[in-house]
């Protein structure tokens, strides 16, 4: 589309953000499901993380759009399973969701009316609002992962039919993480593992959660790891695929290797997943250093979808924009967001997160892992956690 409605450069452009974007999503989907199957198993972080990247690397390469498709089906029921199982059990712990929304909206983790224009505001409605359109705008219309299924149904109307039905299950899967969100502070209120020094980041609490609810039921935590694993295969080959269809149309055959028989593309295809997947790998060492998974993958979606957004939207509702305008607009919105988003990460500034409580802890626990300050409380009696942890040597 971009090509026909600008020209050869600005799609050469947007094909490149979407390459690196992925990229570095791919790398967050590798680490973070690693990271919750090191808390629940005890496997390698890093053979897990080059385990999974090998496995979807070879399905993908060797079935393509079909095994993409059936295999996002087969894990789309998986994740709903690890979810109920979750959220079930955790309402259950809890006496109930309602006394457990009670706790967190007493605690201030429940705010529906923060409408602060200050964009150091961590969430607002307009943050919400704005931020999610534009989000969820690019995902499903112009991201190439997403576009690639219904372009892979037989017509539009069993396209529109798929997407319809995507709508009330992805509302239930996202509800349902919110959900677990609120359960699970309520477990934690008054003795978080983080400031107690149980874990060390916020992507290990759920895992932590799981063993907390589930431990003493044989298979559940299982279902948990088979839930966090599916979500992130799923999402993985899915943008390997993209990748592949995306560097072989819009920058190898639009440059080097204009006419290609259909046998060579698809050679050339699965070579293009290998080299990715491999790429991927590495990267996941990278997205390990980076702070907080959700943060770090919003923030990189902002950065670059929402150019890409929104000259999609230009070229779409405004006949008398041109190629030169659309070109302008988009590299000067780029350069504006990398400024905030990179200045943000150089400068170290945070939003202040809401304040945690260890009032509940046990005195006689040990900490998996404690800070210094922690390790001194515990000396002195003075914080402690209501479990017994016993540390891996």
């Amino acid at each position: 589309y971009l090509h026909m409605r600008f020209n050869k450069e600005i799609r050469v452009i947007g094909s490149v953000i979407l390459i690196v974007q992925t990229l570095i999503y791919m790398a967050f989907l590798l680490y973070a499901p690693s990271l919750a199957l090191n808390a629940v198993t005890g496997v390698h972080l890093w053979g897990s993380v080059v385990g999974m990247g090998c496995v979807v690397t070879f399905y993908t390469t060797m079935g393509g759009m079909k095994a993409v498709v059936w295999t996002d089906t087969f894990q789309a029921g998986v994740i709903v399973a690890g979810l109920l199982a979750v959220l079930i059990q955790g309402s259950i712990v809890q006496g109930g969701f309602a006394k457990a929304w009670e706790t967190a909206y007493s605690n201030g983790r429940i705010i529906f009316d923060n409408f602060s224009l200050d964009p150091k505001t961590r969430h607002s409605v307009w943050s919400m609002v704005f931020g999610g359109w534009a989000f969820w705008m690019h995902l499903y219309g112009v991201n190439q992962a997403q576009v690639q299924r219904c372009l892979s149904c037989s017509t539009v109307r069993k396209a529109q039919i798929a997407m319809w039905i995507n709508m009330p299950g992805l509302a239930f899967i996202v509800s349902a993480c919110c959900m677990i969100g609120v359960v699970m502070y309520a477990f934690y209120a008054d003795c978080h593992p983080i400031t107690y020094g149980l874990v060390a980041k916020t992507d290990q609490l759920v895992p932590l959660y799981v063993m907390d609810v589930l431990g003493n039921y044989p298979g559940l935590p299982g279902i948990f790891v088979s839930c966090v694993i599916s979500g992130s295969l799923s999402s993985l080959s899915s943008g390997l695929n993209a990748l592949a269809a995306v560097t072989l149309r819009d920058l190898l055959q639009q440059s080097c290797v204009r006419s290609v028989g259909e046998f060579r593309s698809t050679i050339t295809s699965k070579c293009i997943v290998v080299f990715y997947g491999l790429i991927s790998i590495g990267l996941a060492y990278v997205a390990s250093h980076l702070g907080s998974v959700l943060e770090a993958v919003y923030t990189v979606f902002g950065i670059l979808n929402g150019p890409v957004l929104g000259v999609f939207t230009l070229g779409m509702f405004f006949p008398w924009a041109n190629k030169h305008g659309a070109m302008c607009g988009l590299l000067a919105s780029l350069a504006f967001l990398f400024w905030i988003g990179i200045g943000a990460f150089v400068s170290g500034e945070r939003a202040l997160p809401s304040p945690t409580y260890v009032t509940g802890c046990n005195f006689t626990a040990k900490p998996l892992q404690a800070s210094a300050a922690n390790l001194t409380a515990v000396v002195n009696g003075t914080a402690n956690h209501r479990y017994v942890i016993v540390a891996r040597t």
